[in-house]
């Protein structure tokens, strides 16, 4: 926090990537979407801090795009759909520091 050499990304304490505010009622879609965020951002960052180049896609989760999916959730593919939308959009968020 605070040192110049690290990106935008690095020194925004914002962000809380831990995923604590899961809500156990939350509908699978959603939930879907909660994830990714956290995982796109949380990859932004680091991709920012080891200076790589912006690709979410070559990430595996973003490939698979089911991580933290549980049947009981419902409908896969609604997760999935909403865990990459979210997790490019985390991605970014991460990157640029937000």
């Amino acid at each position: 926090m605070g040192d110049d050499r690290l990106c935008g990304a690095c020194r925004d304490p914002v962000f809380d990537i831990r995923g604590s505010f899961f809500s156990e009622g939350m509908p699978g879609a959603k939930r879907g979407g909660v994830n990714g965020r956290t995982d796109g951002v949380k990859a932004g960052r680091s991709d920012c801090q080891r200076g790589s180049k912006f690709n979410f896609a070559s990430h595996a989760d973003y490939k698979n795009g089911l991580r933290g999916y549980d049947p009981k959730l419902g409908n896969r593919k609604a997760y999935k759909r909403e865990y990459r939308s979210a997790y490019e959009n985390g991605y970014r968020e991460g990157w640029n520091g937000y």
